[in-house]
């Protein structure tokens, strides 16, 4: 009798040191949904730098270029492998939304390594304070942010809207799933 006593008083111990280990997702904060939207777009400018079709416009010159007849092409910086490419983006994206992206470089492969088509434009660098308000929909474990930010181009400054997707990943946390800043459909 002492022994079942004394099993029921440790299982009740690690019961209340452990707790109860329910899969309940976490609420998507404000500070998250920046940090990931601002961060994942920086990981994006750094990994490929799409420079302008104009050959005057200055490439990033870590990334060799060339054009071939009517496509012109660069190697997607400090990646080797379509999977360098994918774990680079891990942390910020879901594996789906991440095969997206991957399509949308329109990835070939040579002997030198991963190359993506150019298009004109390509990503820039963000910084939170270029998030002027954020707007939360929760969802369950879909969830949507409404992103003010300011959009610099050619000097200019205006506000732009985007609606970002974020889903919550077992294990992983939060991660932006579709329509991030650099392929939403922009709107003022």
């Amino acid at each position: 009798m002492k022994i079942v006593k004394l099993v029921l008083l440790l299982l009740s111990m690690l019961f209340l040191l452990v707790g109860c280990t329910t899969n309940v997702e976490q609420e998507l904060t404000k500070e998250e949904a920046i940090r990931l939207a601002v961060e994942g777009e920086n990981q994006l400018s750094t990994i490929v730098v799409f420079g302008q079709m104009d050959r005057n416009k200055a490439l990033d010159l870590r990334c060799d270029s060339f054009q071939s007849e009517d496509h012109y092409f660069t190697y997607i910086c400090d990646a080797t492998t379509e999977a360098d490419i994918r774990n680079k983006l891990d942390p910020f994206y879901t594996p789906k939304y991440i095969e997206e992206i991957m399509g949308d470089f329109r990835i070939h492969h040579d002997k030198n390594g991963v190359l993506a088509e150019l298009f004109d434009g390509g990503y820039s660098q963000k910084s939170k304070d270029s998030i002027r308000n954020v707007t939360i929909e929760q969802n369950g474990n879909r969830t949507k942010a409404i992103l003010d930010m300011y959009v610099g181009l050619d000097g200019e400054r205006d506000v732009k809207t985007s609606k970002v997707e974020y889903e919550y990943v077992q294990n992983a946390g939060w991660r932006i799933a579709s329509n991030g800043l650099l392929f939403s459909e922009m709107k003022q």
